[in-house]
């Protein structure tokens, strides 16, 4: 991390510490279907019909696994139109970690938000998206880890901290 990066990190958690005294921390919340699909994922066994559910009752999330289901790489000869086969052709894991990016990004772009906190997001979400793609290449190519959980891992690592 350059050190420029390092002082506006340092600046950003002083802020936040400063705005946690007063009492007037505000974080930017994931959408409400986004932790109800991380939730589902940590069952032993995981029942499509509520993923299904829980993203069908976001437009904007169903609109974006569609998307994803469509993308060239995954294009075959029949467009998918419904969420259940979206989430079939692009499997559990990487419906999971699309969730959880696709909410960073709408925090990220929230207009309500402070341009500083924002950029904070912006950084989180560069991060995020640079590991989450150095894990999957490292476990697809160099290892017999699943690379859907490494890119998850490295997506929802850099949130954690």
């Amino acid at each position: 991390m350059s050190a420029q990066a390092m002082q506006t990190a340092a600046e950003f958690v002083q802020k936040l510490a400063g705005d946690l005294n007063r009492g007037e921390l505000e974080l930017p919340m994931f959408p409400d279907s986004v932790i109800r699909i991380q939730q589902v994922f940590r069952a032993e066994e995981v029942d499509i019909d509520d993923v299904v559910r829980i993203i069908s009752s976001d437009p904007a999330l169903a609109a974006r696994m569609l998307q994803l289901a469509n993308a060239a790489a995954n294009r075959s000869v029949n467009e998918i139109v419904q969420v259940r086969q979206a989430v079939i052709r692009i499997g559990n894991k990487l419906v999971q970690s699309s969730a959880v990016a696709f909410a960073i990004r709408q925090a990220e772009q929230n207009e309500d938000l402070s341009k500083e906190a924002r950029a904070a997001l912006r950084e989180i979400w560069v991060e995020s998206v640079e590991l989450a793609a150095r894990c999957y290449v490292i476990a697809k190519k160099y290892t017999k880890l699943n690379a859907d959980e490494a890119l998850l891992t490295g997506l929802l690592s850099v949130l954690g901290r």
